[in-house]
């Protein structure tokens, strides 16, 4: 017979196609942080900053944000390179809407948990 924990774990893996030049898909298993719903809306507002009547888009404003935005998601990723703010920036700068992948797959991972709770 299964058991129910209350705790959940701390993480959980997920493999995630993100987006690559040439619009092919690179699957990637990223290590998500298993965040409670009252922390989730934060987050979610950090990436999606509505810019005020009088004020101009800032690209390096948002482009940080949305790092800052997948540094809190994410605790490990399987790329050569290290899970850090200048590489997770990089990232955001080059491959075109990997933060809205990263956004939308890590609310789908959480879903199939939820819906069993």
């Amino acid at each position: 017979m299964a058991t129910f924990k209350v705790l959940a774990k701390p993480t959980f893996k997920h493999k995630v196609g993100l987006p690559s030049a040439g619009g092919e898909t690179v699957q990637s298993e990223l290590t998500f942080r298993a965040i409670p719903r009252s922390e989730l809306v934060p987050i979610y507002e950090l990436r999606s900053r509505i810019v005020p009547d009088g004020e101009t888009f800032d690209m390096n404003d948002q482009l940080d944000r949305e790092a800052q935005f997948i540094l809190k998601l994410v605790e490990a990723w399987d790329f050569e390179e290290a899970l850090t703010l200048e590489n997770v920036r990089w990232l955001v700068d080059n491959v075109y809407g990997v933060a809205d992948v990263i956004a939308t797959e890590y609310l789908a991972a959480l879903r199939p948990a939820k819906l069993g709770n």
